[in-house]
């Protein structure tokens, strides 16, 4: 496999610039920083499964000389030997220089990913590599060199680790350490594409493993990921990050886990640990995460990266301890649709003092087959051309909506590789303030991306010198430790704290790891004063409003304070005394930029002077109100007391709320009420909340209780008007009971997000009900114009042509989005009528066969509705959404669906089968007998559960026992085609290809879209040396599929036997096409030309 060439990408930029003065683009400067690294995974065309998962890399200031170094990560222990891992140190003069072998850090195994922490208090950083195997943990011995203390320290195991983390849960002064493991991946099996090509192996298709935590016992480590609770799941783990999640001063953990849920662990002392059960969401092959206080709240976010097909997911911290998925809100949901992430990085890469994100993409699994005109090909080039996909930069423009900037940054989003790991920090030598981003590339190409104060090229006027900001001082020396990296404030109890708003983020991108907060902190115990943890620098002065709060009850009397900061200074500002009163804490909010503190005072003792016991109150109206305003326009103390005359002179007392929409829960199942109760509470705590009633609408809609989903819709369009995701939701909540409501809310709803394609395919498709055709065929119009992409669009346009006698247009409309969606069972019954009318009986007969194959239609993807329909908790939708994990593939998720299920009603027949089969492709037979037995104890004659079992007892090697449950289920029921298949595939292994053929036909008689029974009709043939025979059905498929290379493969074989070299050449070469990589396809097509040659 060939190395990789790091490239630098350079951000011309200088330490401070102002809106007139914006940052340059990256620039390569790899050659010219001297990082020279050669990147091995062992891709040699056999799809093993570790190939496409590292690896990570490092920035640490390992020899404390105020620059950050970079550790970057190998793969394939066999052909990376000769590189190992490797450290650059960084010089004086700017310049990488390769200083592994004095460091003594060439670790030489199949590396992961990397994590950082003091672990022994001597005020250097050490190293853990997680490797696929053995781990390796390295101290740092302050000389420049590192001892390897993996055995000594008591980090044992052999398991796949991918991510780790340091931090202290226990708050003994010692850093403790979470090692995230991946899967088994034994035995490594052979896997395919949906198009039958070979393929890597989802996660799913092995076995989780547990992770492991180790408590720091002063140098040496204790396993106790049994006590902690932490052992108790095993999961597919790919990210981990610490923080405080529930505000306890205690460290939590988040794990990022590929095709299973994700898990938070919440710290609840003592070494124990418990899964959180207050986030939701769909089962995602999640894969790195970043924490960054993204909306400028003063509460961590979560940003995590995912498959191609789903979204890379933002989850924005409420102030109730939810995250909430704000992905579509947010503007990087759909643009990461199309691109498999894994690396991710927040950080200001613009200089406007709000987190941008960078995203390292790359496949895992197989993409388009791109036509090579090279006659061979090694193993990496496939690799990349199958696999590799541009990177993304998304700038945020300070109100929580991000937009694509790769314009500036062409080096990294251009270039197509296969990217896994990416950090972005501040590696500046002297004065210099860079933006850092380092992503390792997988395949040809590693990438450090580098942001410094250099000018580019195409910046010609941009002084190279470093310029102060005005106001602005920069510390002699640069970053040292983690605490010395970030503007931070001291604590009450010492600790220190970072206070930059640009800085609040803490990473734990895919296998990478940057020093965010390495070093063991010290902070304060439960019941402590935290109010002062957030602050982040004023600009003139800040009040954050979260801290203006009503005393408790017992405390009745006490001062109200609002605190302020200025320079790092916290300014306690004084609020009136405060009366007992029903409202509470002004919740969300954080600094804002506000009036000088003797404004702020005038004002309260103004309306102090005027309503006395509503004084606080109405402070508390004022600021809040404030803090929304500025958030939109940065309007002066002017806009202060405008707010406060409108509060004097509008009303007297507090605004009742709306009360909010009850049902009857008594007679639901019990995890529907316990999630309606749940989420009802909490609106009850935060009835000002769009997102809080929205959230309780979404319950309500997703259980069928549309009454009171539309009221609660109705309440969140009151409180944030200017979201389109409240009219939307309402308009399908309305579509069943009141269509002319539910255009009301589609108007308003086009009317907030004008180019939002499924929004209008949404509204097209509610005209064309009501048959007002020529608005549907605009709705439709408009959505092509948005995404060119939609093939819902035309399939509904197709539909009005077709009613309207267009049948050329209809034609068009449908072949076109055949092709971009040829699963999708809406379109090929549309298309065998239209070809019908015209005349077309081979079209007609093909597509009625597709319609066969392809019955059930597609759903445009919609985070939107898939957001609600996610909380859909009844037995019925879990049994449905187990269901479909499992024709996805994704078992282990499909299990506890399904398993959820039986626990709610535990004696179905068909649930319990469902699972058996579920247990049953995961090769967990003998489990899967059990519920067999179950499920057939309440219905004997259920012939979907003797087919399955039957199925089962042959892959346990029981032919007897698979004979009896399959003979009797074609006996109960001879029109299931699973049935005879089933049976089929025994006869063919106990060589009775006669009944084999028999039982196949049948199959294609009951099911002419069974596609397996075309395949294995032939193949019983072609066992009897029938080749003529065998190309019938396979040919007939091919009809169906004609892009299966291993079905074109088997094709040529049989006309090669039948001598028809020129025939078995072409099939050969075609398969070849689709299938480069397909090594027998290229010896039989070797075998033939020479053959032709001889002849």
């Amino acid at each position: 496999m060939s190395g990789l060439t790091p490239i630098v990408l350079v951000l011309a930029q200088s330490a401070c610039q102002g809106p007139d003065d914006p940052p340059g683009p990256f620039v390569d400067a790899g050659p010219e920083l001297g990082l020279l690294f050669d990147h091995t995974s062992g891709v040699e065309g056999e799809f093993l499964m570790p190939e496409t998962m590292g690896s990570g890399l490092a920035l640490f200031d390992y020899d404390d000389d105020g620059d950050l170094d970079v550790y970057l990560v190998n793969a394939d222990a066999e052909t990376a030997v000769a590189t190992g891992n490797r450290l650059f140190r960084r010089d004086p003069d700017g310049a990488f220089r390769d200083a592994t072998t004095e460091a003594r850090l060439g670790d030489p195994g199949y590396g992961m990913g990397t994590a950082l922490g003091d672990i022994d208090n001597d005020g250097d950083l050490d190293l853990l590599v997680t490797n696929y195997g053995p781990n390796r943990l390295y101290r740092n011995n302050a000389d420049g060199t590192f001892s390897d203390i993996t055995e000594s320290a008591g980090i044992e195991g052999s398991r796949w680790s991918t991510s780790a983390a340091f931090c202290d849960i226990d708050e003994d002064g010692f850093l403790d350490l979470y090692i995230a493991n991946y899967v088994t991946n034994e035995p490594p099996y052979a896997c395919a594409s949906g198009s039958g090509e070979p393929d890597y192996c989802g996660p799913n298709t092995y076995r989780g493993v547990s992770d492991r935590l180790y408590r720091n016992a002063g140098g040496s480590f204790v396993d106790i990921s049994d006590l902690s609770g932490i052992a108790q799941t095993a999961r597919n783990g790919l990210g981990v990050v610490c923080f405080d999640f529930d505000g306890d001063a205690k460290d939590d953990f988040l794990i990022a886990n590929d095709g299973e849920r994700n898990q938070l662990w919440i710290n609840q002392g003592e070494g124990w640990f418990g899964i959180a059960t207050n986030i939701e969401g769909d089962t995602e092959a999640s894969m790195g995460i970043a924490l960054g206080d993204v909306d400028g709240d003063l509460r961590l976010d979560a940003l995590m990266t995912h498959l191609d097909g789903e979204t890379n997911t933002l989850y924005l911290a409420d102030s109730f301890g939810m995250l909430l998925d704000s992905s579509a809100l947010a503007g990087i949901g759909l643009p990461s649709v199309p691109y498999t992430g894994f690396g991710i990085a927040l950080a200001d890469f613009d200089l406007d003092a709000d987190l941008d994100l960078a995203v390292a993409n790359g496949k895992v699994r197989r993409g388009p087959v791109t036509p090579d005109p090279r006659a061979e090909e090694s193993s990496i080039d496939a690799f990349r051309r199958l696999y590799a996909e541009p990177n993304q930069i998304m700038v945020n423009n300070g109100k929580g909506w991000f937009d694509d900037d790769c314009d500036r940054a062409p080096g990294f989003c251009d270039v197509h590789e296969v990217s896994r790991g990416l950090l972005a920090g501040h590696p500046g030598h002297e004065r210099q303030r860079p933006r850092t981003h380092v992503p390792q590339r997988h395949a040809r190409h590693g990438e450090l991306a580098q942001a410094d104060s250099r000018r580019s090229e195409s910046q010609p006027g941009r002084d190279r010198r470093h310029r102060e900001c005005p106001g602005r001082r920069h510390l002699a020396g640069e970053a040292r430790h983690a605490h010395d990296q970030l503007p931070v404030e001291r604590r009450r109890d010492g600790s220190l704290r970072s206070r930059s708003r640009a800085n609040r983020r803490r990473d734990r991108r895919h296998l990478a790891r940057r020093l965010t907060r390495t070093f063991p902190r010290r902070i304060g115990k439960p019941g402590h004063d935290h109010s002062e943890r957030y602050r982040r620098p004023c600009r003139g002065l800040t009040m954050d409003h979260a801290t203006i709060s009503r005393s408790p009850p017992r405390h009745r009397g006490a001062d109200a304070k609002a605190t302020a900061t200025r320079r790092g200074r916290a300014c306690p500002v004084p609020l009136p005394r405060q009366p007992a009163s029903p409202r509470a804490t002004v919740r969300r909010g954080g600094h804002h930029r506000v009036a000088p503190t003797t404004e702020i005072d005038r004002v309260i003792r103004w309306v102090e002077g005027l309503f006395h016991g509503r004084s606080a109150w109405l402070a508390q109206r004022v600021a809040a109100t404030k803090a929304r305003r500025c958030r939109r326009d940065r309007a002066g103390f002017g806009a202060l007391a405008w707010v406060a005359m409108v509060t004097l002179t509008g009303c007297t007392a507090p605004t009742p709320d709306p009360p909010i929409p009850a049902v009857d829960t008594s007679g639901m199942e019990a995890p529907v009420r316990t999630l309606i109760d749940a989420v009802t509470r909490n609106l009850e705590r935060n009835r000002s909340s769009a997102i809080a009633w929205g959230r309780l609408g979404r319950v309500y809609h997703a259980h069928e209780l549309v009454q009171p989903a539309l009221g609660c819709y109705a309440r969140a369009m009151r409180l944030e008007p200017d979201d389109y995701q409240w009219p939307y939701l309402a308009a399908h909540a309305a579509s069943d009971i009141d269509k002319s409501a539910a255009l009301d809310y589609f108007d308003r709803a086009r009317a907030l997000a004008p180019r939002n394609a499924t929004v209008l395919v949404a509204h097209g498709n509610l005209l064309m009900q009501l048959a007002r055709h020529d608005a549907a065929t605009q709705a439709f119009l408009a959505a092509l114009e948005a995404d060119d992409r939609s093939s819902f669009a035309r399939v509904g346009l197709a539909r009005i042509a077709l009613f309207q006698g267009d049948l050329a247009r209809a034609r068009a409309l449908l072949e076109r989005a055949a092709q971009q969606s040829p699963t999708d069972g809406s379109i090929y019954p549309l298309l065998t009528r239209v070809y019908a009318q015209l005349g077309e009986a081979e079209p007609a007969a093909r597509a009625e066969l597709l319609a066969k194959v392809h019955d059930e239609p597609l759903t445009p993807p919609d985070p939107v509705l898939g957001a609600m329909t996610a909380l859909a908790t009844n037995s019925h939708a879990l049994a449905s959404a187990g269901t479909e994990l499992a024709e996805r593939g994704d078992l282990h998720a499909a299990e506890a669906h399904l398993r959820r299920v039986i626990a709610i009603r535990p004696g179905t027949p068909l649930d319990l089968g469902n699972l058996a089969t579920v247990l049953s492709r995961q090769g967990r037979h003998a489990e899967a007998m059990q519920f067999f037995a179950r499920g057939l104890a309440g219905n004997p004659d259920d012939v979907v559960l003797l087919s399955h079992q039957g199925l089962t007892q042959m892959r346990m090697g029981d032919v007897e026992a698979a004979e009896t449950s399959l003979e009797r289920a074609v006996t109960l029921d001879p029109s299931y085609p699973q049935g005879q298949f089933n049976l089929g595939v025994l006869r063919f292994g106990q060589g009775r290809h006669s009944d084999a053929i028999a039982r196949f036909q049948q199959t294609l008689h009951l099911d002419p879209g069974f596609t397996d029974a075309y395949v294995n009709l032939g193949s019983t043939y072609a066992a009897l040396e029938e080749y003529e025979a065998a190309l019938e059905p396979w040919q007939q498929l091919r009809r169906i599929q004609p892009n299966h290379p291993a079905l074109i493969h088997n094709i040529a074989l049989a006309n090669a036997r039948l001598g028809r070299l020129d025939s078995a050449i072409a099939d050969f070469e075609r398969a070849l096409e689709l299938d480069p990589d397909n090594a027998s396809s290229r010896r039989e097509l070797a075998r033939v030309r020479e053959r032709q040659r001889a002849d």
